[in-house]
């Protein structure tokens, strides 16, 4: 055990005492237990190994041993003792007349001696006090070497010690590492075959100042060598050792490497010296100025540029080589440099030059600091660009020469715009209500030659004023609100009429992660699509058409759509398609005179994505069809779609059979049928079809309704519904026929065979939806007479509307638009009233209730603009100040969207007027969709 150590407030000390139970003990112990401070607590036994058991379950803090112990001499007692409590001070007793084992006791590790005959108390303590504080000593000074010795040994610097003779007597490890010598080695040579030759007399003149003033001392370059004899810069800290009594006994050292330093400080000096060469040959002028504006420093440069002498720099500050107002802006911009701590890295001003000239001059500046970080003044690079300013207002004028003509440019396509759209409105108009007449089939032929001429005629000029546009850098793209699917189902109405007529398939299909509500330009989205879809109907003699719309990229604020066009028709090299998208460019010349157009509409189409935020691309094999895909991006709009689509009972978990022997339209009609909760089966033909219905019936779980289309090779729709209805066991099935080539009486006739609903393709979903819940909510099919069954579910059927009761007022001044807009009007059965201009556009709003306003924007006494924010305004007289209002214009660029929105108005209708375009429009007003903006 280790002993207790000795404090100044010890009130007890432990005491082992090894001493026969005689007088002579007796009278040791007694002593002891008297003492009054501090007490000592004594443990006694007269036998050594008794003793050593004491000692190695305890700690005391002296051990009092006869040296005349019974059971063994004193002397070996002593030496086991010492063995057993190394750290514990010992004292012996003894008797006069064995005095003479003293010396040899304490050889043996004894720290004092006591006579226990004669015996004297006074003695015994002080000898007692003694060599407890003098072990404690002892012991506190041996913790504190071996403290130091292990900060030594595990510093990161080189620590060692040197005698006067000049060897070292120690070295620390990281000095042997450092170094590759040993200590051995170290002790054995001279200090100075450790260091380079030259740094000797050095080494020995900087020894004997430390040693002579006894003042530490640091050498930051000395060059010392490693075992392999390579030198290496070090960092030393030299000091004298001194012995208790303040005499010097060696030296000490501290060292470590600085060759990197050294090296950073030699390269930083050859930086300045380069930089300073640089600086005096840059025909930049650089420059420090203090806080008053006066020049510290200066290269070759400044004078060079102001003319000035060096001599005439100094003195001078920025005053006096400015005018005031821009003495004034660069003592602003050192302000502001001052206050935030940031550079100007593009002031611009004027100097007045000795000879008077004014310079124009750029400089970056910033703030100049001293060694502590603090700022101290300014620096700065100053650069002559009298010559650029000169430049640049020549070009400013240049550019507004440019703008100039560009606006001139812009008014005059805006004005023939609208003086080449208002006859070809009433061109393309008259032939249409031409059509709605009893004709011949060689006038109806020729009637619809001539319309089809003038709408070619007026697709290429759209098709130029857009090119003319967006090469002026004039096409802008708007962001408004819309939906998606309305738009879709919108456009695909003309594509679809003109695959009908070529016998081809028009498919189209959105992926449900697509959202409804969005923000852009659904304008040009319908152009780019509409583009896309025309061109394969045109260049696709037979087989399909698609259109497919998925989700490519979501973020919590915009979405990236991917639209699809695939069609089965010529195809197109890769020769082709490296200039399919240049303007005025088609495959190839054959295609030109075959096909028709001016090679416009996909160089458009693909500026138009760009606008969008995407891009466009084309996959094709030569006679394998197209794919043509385009991307763009758009802003959520509205609140987020996460409402479940309610299913009613009547649709929910029905089975459905669907017949078609086109694959696409079979995975597009399955996919709405299981997106609404029914399930599907599907059958590639009229075999097929009738095999599944008989199995399913006869496993007593017939299908609840059979979706079949009409074109079909062996057994065709109305084969099929003939069939069924005449099998008495799948009579009662319910039937619906999807054609994409209606004809007209082919309604009647599928009736007569039994079918519930007649719709043409492409079917929308929310009208396949509408369609499915009337005949499934009619119940069983039945094979009874024609004029006993329900009528017949067909698209207009499901998309009437009471419109003979909407009240429309027309504000047009053209006589002709007049005329066409009212027969087109009549034609849709929608009743309106005309008047010729804004004000009495108000004047009847003011009068009577309308629905909806079509009002004409370029108008004489009061333009549609101005007669739409009277009518917005809620202390005019008009009735209904929320009024619907749809613009007209044959204008290309006359008024933006911004206008007709800023204005109030609520939709948009380009002329020459497309008749289904204007009943789209009206339709979405009438239902409550407000808010989209169409462009011309």
């Amino acid at each position: 055990m280790q002993p207790s150590v000795l404090k100044a407030d010890v009130q007890t000390l432990k005491i082992l005492l090894l001493a026969a139970d005689d007088p002579h003990g007796a009278c040791v112990r007694q002593a002891l237990d008297t003492r009054p401070n501090p007490r000592c607590a004594v443990t006694q036994t007269d036998r050594q190994d008794s003793g050593l058991a004491l000692l190695a379950a305890a700690a005391f803090d002296a051990i009092l041993v006869d040296l005349c112990l019974p059971d063994l001499a004193g002397l070996e007692a002593l030496t086991r003792i010492q063995a057993a409590a190394p750290e514990t001070p010992i004292i012996g007793l003894c008797d006069a007349d064995h005095a003479s084992v003293i010396p040899q006791a304490a050889a043996q590790g004894a720290m004092g001696f006591a006579f226990k005959a004669p015996f004297d108390a006074a003695q015994l303590f002080r000898t007692l006090r003694y060599v407890i504080a003098h072990k404690a000593e002892e012991t506190a000074l041996r913790q504190s070497e071996a403290h130091f010795h292990d900060i030594v040994e595990n510093m990161s610097e080189s620590y060692y010690e040197l005698d006067f003779n000049g060897y070292m007597t120690y070295v620390n490890k990281h000095m042997c590492a450092k170094t590759g010598w040993t200590l051995e080695e170290f002790r054995a040579n001279p200090t100075q075959d450790f260091v380079a030759p030259e740094e000797r007399e050095r080494m020995y003149k900087l020894y004997t100042e430390v040693y002579k003033t006894g003042t530490p001392t640091k050498l930051t370059d000395w060059r010392a060598m490693d075992r392999d004899g390579k030198f290496y810069d070090i960092e030393t800290s030299i000091a004298l050792i001194r012995d208790t009594a303040g005499n010097p006994i060696a030296f000490s050292g501290i060292s470590r490497e600085v060759t990197d330093q050294v090296a950073a400080l030699k390269a930083l000096e050859q930086s300045k010296e380069k930089h300073r060469n640089i600086l005096e040959n840059i025909q930049d002028a650089y420059f420090e100025v203090d806080w008053r504006g006066r020049m510290t420093f200066f290269n070759a440069a400044m004078g060079s540029i102001s003319g000035y002498t060096n001599e005439e720099l100094m003195a001078m500050d920025i005053r006096d080589y400015m005018d005031a107002a821009n003495a004034d802006l660069v003592e602003q911009a050192y302000r502001r440099i001052y206050q935030t701590g940031e550079p100007n890295r593009s002031l611009q001003y004027e100097i007045v030059t000795k000879s008077g000239e004014r310079r124009f001059i750029e400089s970056a500046i910033s703030l100049r600091r001293d060694e502590t970080g603090r700022p101290d003044g300014y620096r700065a690079i100053a650069r002559d660009i009298t010559y650029r300013k000169e430049a640049e207002l020549e070009l400013a004028w240049a550019k507004e020469r440019a703008e100039a003509a560009t606006r001139a440019k812009s008014e005059f396509l805006a004005n023939m715009s609208h003086e080449i759209r208002t006859p070809m409105n009433g061109i393309i108009g008259m032939y249409s209500l031409l059509q709605g007449t009893p004709l011949t089939a060689e006038q109806s032929d020729f009637v619809e030659t001539g319309k089809r001429s003038a709408e070619n005629l007026l697709g290429i000029i759209n098709d130029i004023l857009d090119l003319s546009k967006m090469e002026a850098g004039k096409q802008d793209i708007e962001t408004l609100d819309f939906d998606l699917r309305d738009t879709i189902d919108d456009l695909v109405t003309a594509p679809a009429r003109m695959a009908q007529e070529k016998g081809l398939e028009l498919i189209y299909s959105i992926h449900p992660d697509v959202p409804s509500l969005l923000r852009g330009d659904p304008a040009r989205l319908r152009q780019t699509i509409l583009n896309l879809l025309l061109n394969a109907i045109k260049f696709t003699p037979e087989g399909e058409v698609s259109l497919f719309i998925a989700l490519e990229k979501e973020t919590d604020g915009q979405v990236t759509i991917r639209f699809t066009v695939n069609d089965t028709g010529i195809g197109i090299s890769k020769a082709d398609q490296a200039r399919l998208f240049r303007s005025f460019h088609q495959v190839d010349a054959s295609s030109t005179r075959k096909y028709g157009g001016a090679g416009l509409g996909l160089a458009i189409a693909s500026k138009l994505t760009e606008l969008m935020g995407g891009r466009m691309g084309v996959k094709s094999k030569p006679g394998r069809g197209a794919t043509f895909w385009f991307t763009a991006a758009f802003e959520k709009g509205g609140p987020a779609e996460n409402q479940s689509l309610i299913v009613p009972e009547e649709i929910r978990k029905k089975r459905i059979l669907i017949v078609d022997d086109n694959k696409t339209n079979l995975d597009i009609i399955e996919g709405y049928l299981k997106l609404w909760g029914c399930t599907c089966d599907r059958a590639t033909g009229g075999e097929l079809a009738l095999t599944l219905m008989h199995a399913v019936a006869k496993a007593g779980a017939p299908y609840d309704l059979v979706i079949s289309d009409m074109l079909m090779p062996e057994i065709d729709g109305a084969e099929l519904g003939r069939r069924i209805k005449a099998d008495a066991t799948l009579q009662h099935s319910i039937l619906v026929m999807l054609t994409s080539q209606g004809m007209r009486g082919d309604a009647a006739e599928m009736k007569r065979v039994g079918y519930a609903a007649y719709l043409t393709k492409p079917v929308r979903p929310s009208l396949l939806f509408d369609c499915l819940l009337t005949v499934l909510s009619r119940g069983n099919g039945t094979a009874a007479e024609p004029q006993n069954s329900p009528p017949l579910v067909t698209n207009h059927s499901l998309s009437a509307w009471r419109r003979h009761q909407l009240r429309i007022l027309l504000a047009e001044d053209n006589p002709i638009n007049q005329k066409l807009t009212q027969h087109l009007l009549q034609r849709f059965g929608f009743t309106a009233d005309t008047v010729a201009d804004g004000q009495a556009a108000v004047a009847a709003l003011s009068a009577a209730p309308y629905d909806l306003v079509l009002m004409d924007i370029e108008m004489p006494t009061m333009d549609g603009l101005t007669a739409t924010r009277i009518i917005r305004d809620p202390g005019s007289p008009v009735l209904n100040h929320a009024v619907p209002i749809v613009a007209m214009t044959a204008g290309a660029n006359p008024v933006d969207s911004q206008s007709r929105q800023a204005a109030g108005m609520d939709g948009y209708i380009a002329k020459p007027i497309v008749p289904e375009e204007l009943l789209r429009v009206i339709e979405k007003l009438a239902n409550g969709k407000r808010g989209e903006f169409s462009k011309p």
